[in-house]
């Protein structure tokens, strides 16, 4: 028990206790510690040795081969795909070699742009804020083009210092990646990126498809980028397991396709995003870029937070469904910044508030601590203005495998949060205490969760082993195809299973796990201490989307999914982009 009494004394909210001389050896002489101690111990080991639940402890794996795509057969085939594209690359080379555009593609890209929008503007009618952003975008296009900014000219441009200097890291000798990891920080911004197309897009048709294109370009230019200079990436040992679940699905979907259209949407839903997993796992390049993608993932959520906390202190009006107008007449307002929803925005801070705390345990600079915190407790106040009571219970879980994983402080520091909320904020444990009372539990079975898991549970049972067909019950899609019959289920494992029968919940959670175990054990095998923070912090806050999908359907929400799987697949690539075995620039190994 020496070790707890360490905790205890150097806990900044605990250690006080110490003044009053209980020594450890009184505790480790305690009957009721051993037992604790023992049964401690006993917990871990059962954990260490479930498949379902060894990725909450460490130790899982020591060796981890990156050897997903070439196994068996598929080896082969694999081989056979990669000479055709070095063979392709060979032809394409002298193209590009002579072509002035695809030579300089950022000035290419800058040139063509900018002709596009200027055509656009000389024959359109657009006019007001479509006409600003067209400019804009313009401008930022000959800016391209003129310049035709390099590499180099980044790294010795005095913001380029600045942010060598924030990421720590430093600016590698060789440098790696071929320009390809720079497609990512689109992904990371995906959340502002959909809010301007679908709220100030002069091209209304991009709303609904931008993502796909994106995902289209990013592989375009891996594929490219493989057979131009006769690369073969190196792939995970997630490959497997997504077939299996490929292979589950598409029989569910051609057993229960009645409806077509609204089977293959419901179909989309299950495949499209875990497909951002293979892109992430194979466009990591180095422990520099997982840091950049974290931090400006952070900025991108600080700036959304930021406008959540404003309209707070304006008081945005709301739909009175939000909340319980009854009995929470405290609650007058609940914050939805630029998503629309307070719970889809709570998932998203469930998410980046552990990378955020990952990002302040793991540096040592005292002004980058101080910037952290800040993002940290504005996040905070942010998702406490949601008045989510899903996201803050799934944030407390997140927070205790933090605490579990890295510092046992980091758990009593929540247990003293949970003390003073009733103190500070009263409106948010009154929430949460609304939650343990009759005309809670009566108004939730009238209309509320407790009522739609109940009839969500009735028509799984219906047809419990194939479900009642994809994309017809308890989502976004049955709501557009079905309008009059069905129902948002705010839970995403028992809509899954009414849509695809145990089957199909059975293999979606199997995948889920087989990554989260892979997340873990590619951290263990992590030998750089500050990126296993961060890397932790990251994969806490994925837990905590998983329990936020019990109450709320948060992965059939694009923009969370894609984070979700694209995440993943960054921490199963951290070993290989800290070495350079697999996932830098060395995973593309030459002929």
């Amino acid at each position: 028990m020496s070790q707890l009494s360490g905790w205890l004394k150097d806990s900044f909210f605990l250690g006080w206790l110490f003044r009053i001389r209980l020594g450890s050896g009184l505790l480790e002489n305690s009957i009721i510690i051993r037992g604790l101690q023992q049964l401690g111990l006993m917990v871990l080991e059962i954990l260490r040795g479930s498949f379902f639940l060894g990725w909450l402890v460490p130790g899982l794996y020591r060796s981890l081969s990156a050897d997903g795509l070439v196994v068996s057969g598929g080896k082969l085939l694999w081989s056979k795909l990669l000479r055709f594209l070095w063979w392709l690359g060979d032809g394409i080379k002298p193209v590009i070699s002579g072509s002035v555009f695809l030579s300089r593609p950022l000035a290419g890209l800058g040139l063509i742009t900018s002709l596009i929008l200027a055509a656009d503007l000389t024959t359109g009618t657009d006019s007001g804020v479509s006409v600003v952003l067209k400019l804009l975008i313009m401008g930022m296009g000959l800016i391209l083009a003129v310049a035709n900014p390099t590499r180099e000219w980044w790294n010795n441009s005095w913001a380029g210092k600045v942010c060598t200097w924030w990421n720590g890291y430093g600016t590698p000798d060789k440098q790696q990646g071929f320009g390809m990891e720079y497609s990512l920080v689109l992904v990371v911004a995906y959340v502002l990126i959909d809010w301007i197309l679908r709220s100030y897009s002069p091209y209304p048709f991009l709303t609904g498809i931008w993502d796909e294109l994106l995902f289209l370009a990013i592989a375009a230019i891996l594929l490219i980028r493989t057979g131009f200079q006769k690369l073969s990436p190196q792939g995970t040992r997630f490959l497997i397991p997504f077939i299996l679940y490929l292979c589950v699905f598409l029989f569910l979907f051609f057993l229960e396709s009645a409806e077509s259209a609204a089977a293959l949407e419901g179909l989309r839903v299950y495949l499209q995003y875990v497909l951002w997993f293979f892109l992430a796992a194979n466009l990591l390049f180095s422990k520099s870029q997982f840091k950049w993608l974290c931090d400006l993932f952070l900025l991108v959520v600080f700036v959304v937070a930021l406008y959540g906390i404003y309209q707070y202190y304006v008081g945005v009006a709301i739909p009175a469904s939000w909340t319980d107008s009854k009995v929470e007449t405290s609650i007058t307002t609940r914050v939805f910044s630029i998503i629309g929803s307070p719970n889809v925005l709570g998932g998203l801070l469930v998410l980046s508030i552990p990378i955020s705390l990952g990002s302040l345990l793991s540096t040592r600079n005292y002004w980058q601590k101080l910037i952290y915190a800040g993002v940290f407790l504005v996040m905070l106040a942010c998702l406490l203005f949601t008045y989510s009571r899903g996201a803050w219970l799934a944030l407390g879980f997140a927070v205790v495998l933090m605490g579990m994983w890295m510092d046992r402080r980091i758990i009593w520091a929540l247990i003293l949060v949970a003390l003073l909320t009733p103190v500070l904020m009263p409106t948010v444990a009154d929430r949460l205490a609304y939650m343990t009372t009759p005309e809670y539990m009566a108004s939730s079975e009238r209309g509320g969760r407790i009522g739609r898991w109940t009839q969500t549970i009735a028509h799984w049972e219906t047809a419990p082993a194939a479900g009642l067909g994809l994309g017809r019950f308890g989502g976004a899609v049955a709501a557009r195809f079905y309008p009059e019959d069905s129902f948002y289920a705010d839970n995403f494992y028992l809509k899954t299973g009414a849509e695809a029968g145990w089957i199909g919940l059975g293999a979606f959670l199997l995948l889920v796990i087989c990554g989260l175990r892979l997340a873990r054990g590619s951290l263990d095998e992590t030998n750089d201490p500050r990126a296993v923070t961060l890397g932790l912090g990251v994969l806490a806050g994925l837990a905590g989307i998983l329990a936020h999908n019990g109450v709320e359907n948060i992965f059939e929400v694009p923009m969370m999914a894609t984070y979700f799987w694209f995440f993943l697949g960054l921490l199963v690539a951290l070993p290989g982009a800290i070495t350079g075995a697999a996932g830098s620039g060395e995973q593309y190994e030459k002929d």
